[in-house]
């Protein structure tokens, strides 16, 4: 509540555009404060697809190669 009241008396204060053809818009409903973040019941996991494993291993035996060839 006292964060709506704030907002009515910034609001009130707000400098209000002025156009002699047309009247002043009011803001109908004072803007809503956003829900407080829930924090989540299972922690994200983010799992490597299988590309990426792929990918991986493809790249680690390139490295294997290149190293063996140095040799």
């Amino acid at each position: 509540l006292e964060h709506q009241e704030t907002c009515t008396r910034l609001i009130s204060e707000m400098p209000r555009a002025r156009s002699p053809s047309r009247r002043t818009i009011e803001i109908q409903e004072p803007p809503r404060a956003a829900p407080a973040a829930k924090p989540l019941a299972k922690p994200l996991v983010f799992r490597k697809t299988k590309r990426e494993l792929e990918r991986e291993q493809q790249r680690a035996r390139e490295q294997l190669e290149m190293e063996q060839r140095k040799k």
